[in-house]
């Protein structure tokens, strides 16, 4: 428990008191000793306090976890592959960690889509454990696709599969959409929504709106 030191206060207030009583004292002598009184009495006040507080403080953290949702318009977050001897249009999200200590096992998934598809229920799961050390590059992960020569695209997480390729697994390339992606591991989280769509020449686009908190 903080303490006031009470012969500081007491000097403080006899030094203030005679600079006020000194008979014809000089004013940069009065001035002087009002100021040292003060600063005896505020320092046998408080010091103390502030003593307690530098002995006490807690020591500064320099582990601190995070990650972010990185994205930027062109290659690679908009790229061009092949499959089956087409040109593939893939569109893509980074992964970094922002921290100041490893992350270990995140899960990329998409946890909404608007307007929702009739058939496509979420969670879909992009990716999962990843592991990013400090001042690691970025991750890609890669979200969706749609071949040239088709007016549907579908996500990553079913292309990979390769279960089937039945309609049931595509979206309609028409219809704008905003996706909610979430990415978690067990230090922290981080979510993003993002509008996708496809142009006239069945190339993907990817833009961010937004973090979510």
């Amino acid at each position: 428990m903080a303490v006031m030191n009470k012969f500081e206060i007491g000097s403080g207030i006899i030094i203030g008191t005679i600079a006020v009583l000194w008979p014809n004292a000089p004013y940069w002598a009065e001035y002087t000793c009002v100021i040292i009184g003060l600063l005896l009495m505020a320092h046998g006040a408080l010091g103390g306090r502030i003593e307690e507080a530098i002995n006490n403080k807690e020591p500064l953290r320099t582990d601190f976890p995070g990650f972010d949702i990185v994205l930027h318009e062109g290659v690679p977050y908009e790229a061009m592959g092949e499959s089956q001897g087409k040109a593939l249009s893939i569109i893509r999200i980074g992964i970094k960690n922002t921290g100041d200590s490893p992350i270990s096992n995140c899960k990329v998934y998409i946890d909404g889509i608007n307007p929702v598809p009739a058939k496509c229920d979420t969670p879909i799961v992009l990716k999962e454990g990843l592991n990013l050390p400090v001042d690691f590059p970025e991750v890609l992960v890669d979200i969706a696709s749609q071949r040239e020569d088709m007016n549907r695209y579908r996500f990553t997480a079913a292309a990979e599969e390769g279960a089937s390729d039945e309609p049931s697994d595509y979206l309609d390339d028409e219809t704008p959409r905003i996706v909610m992606v979430k990415a978690e591991s067990a230090e922290c989280q981080r979510n993003a929504s993002f509008k996708i769509w496809s142009d006239d020449r069945k190339r993907m686009h990817i833009r961010l709106i937004g973090h979510v908190e």
